[in-house]
């Protein structure tokens, strides 16, 4: 019985020995494992999120270029009239000359000097008088050495539109009855009949007799703030 218990004990603790013996040994094998492959892992933890993020610049790159495009598209696309063109003022800032626009439009767009350019289809602002292949230069109403011949209101009352920082009304006879807010529209030949130019706004008397009343011409946009017209091809 003796032999047999010393037996039984040895073999116990040649089992739990060798398992512990093994688990030692794989614990090494694992933790050698884990610090040779530990530099690997860092550098591809690392470099992981930095090509995610990339990926995330890319995107947001792609995005903006077509958010550019679309822009574009939209800001330059020709009216349905085949008569009319659509064009962008290009910026004069930070000059404030407003007596020539340049425009994006050309030859290659079909435009011509004197054709006239408007602020959507029915108010006039000036006309082309320099063409070249990708852009014009327009004389706009507001240079001081634009004369033109207007019509005041429905009366039609006759007078001469001067250019210049201040659009002045000229040459109205005291003896016509003028009222704020009259349309003021153009009456050349040189231009479409009737396209608007601004209200009529009467000055007061000034102290000096004369026959004729003072007024200006306000207009519905400030042209420092404008950046789209149209230039009609035929009217």
């Amino acid at each position: 019985m003796r032999y047999l218990a010393l037996i039984i004990v040895i073999f116990f603790l040649w089992f739990f020995a060798g398992s512990f013996v093994n688990d030692v040994k794989n614990d090494s094998v694992s933790s050698l494992h884990k610090i040779i492959l530990w530099p690997q892992l860092w550098v591809k933890g690392l470099i992981s999120p930095a090509l995610t993020q990339q990926q995330q610049k890319e995107l947001q790159l792609e995005n903006k270029n077509l958010k550019a495009h679309l822009w574009q598209l939209e800001k330059t696309r020709p009216s349905t009239n085949s008569n009319i063109v659509s064009a962008k003022i290009h910026s004069r800032y930070p000059f404030n000359d407003k007596s020539i626009i340049s425009i994006n439009v050309g030859k290659q767009a079909g435009i011509n000097i004197d054709m006239v350019v408007t602020v959507k289809e029915g108010l006039l602002i000036g006309k082309v008088v320099k063409v070249f292949s990708r852009h014009s230069l327009v004389e706009t109403i507001f240079n001081p050495d634009w004369q033109l011949p207007i019509r005041i209101g429905e009366d039609e009352i006759e007078s001469l539109l001067t250019g210049g920082s201040d659009l002045k009304v000229t040459l109205i006879s005291k003896d016509k009855k003028l009222e704020d807010g009259a349309r003021v529209f153009a009456a050349s030949k040189d231009f479409p009949y009737g396209l608007t130019i601004g209200d009529l706004e009467i000055l007061e008397p000034s102290s000096s007799a004369g026959v004729f009343h003072e007024a200006v011409v306000k207009v519905p946009y400030n042209l420092n703030e404008l950046s789209n017209v149209q230039v009609l091809k035929k009217w």
